[in-house]
């Protein structure tokens, strides 16, 4: 095989890989924001964040309970989709705490940061 063909070989595979993430990102983004449920849009190198988790790692084990969507998403570390879907949420600052409510609606939480208070929130009959 001459270096031609190879090169062109080469070129398909690196179309053919591009496709495939393409289709994956957009599978996951909408198998994502399809699920109602409590999203934590976080960073780990955030003070307020590290110090959310153990309040929110509780809110999690109450939420799978009751059968409720809990989703982590680090804005910062995160693989390239959970970085392409918080800038496509437009998150500013974190920790963000947000609801997706059945109606596709998003609610941003400002209350306490404790598993109860959150899972109040997470229970609300949002419209």
């Amino acid at each position: 095989m001459d270096l031609e063909t190879v090169l062109k070989y080469i070129a398909m595979a690196i179309v053919v890989i591009a496709i495939f993430y393409f289709v994956v990102a957009v599978l996951w983004l909408y198998l994502l924001t399809d699920k109602p449920g409590l999203y934590l849009f976080y960073r780990m190198s955030c003070p307020y964040c590290v110090k959310l988790m153990p309040e929110w790692e509780k809110t999690k084990k109450m939420a799978a309970a009751e059968d409720i969507n809990v989703v982590q998403i680090d804005v910062e570390s995160g693989d390239l989709y959970e970085k392409a879907y918080a800038s496509k949420m437009n998150i500013s600052s974190v920790p963000c705490i947000m609801v997706l409510s059945p109606s596709k609606k998003w609610y941003k939480y400002k209350g306490p940061r404790d598993a109860d208070s959150m899972m109040k929130f997470a229970r609300m009959p949002h419209a």
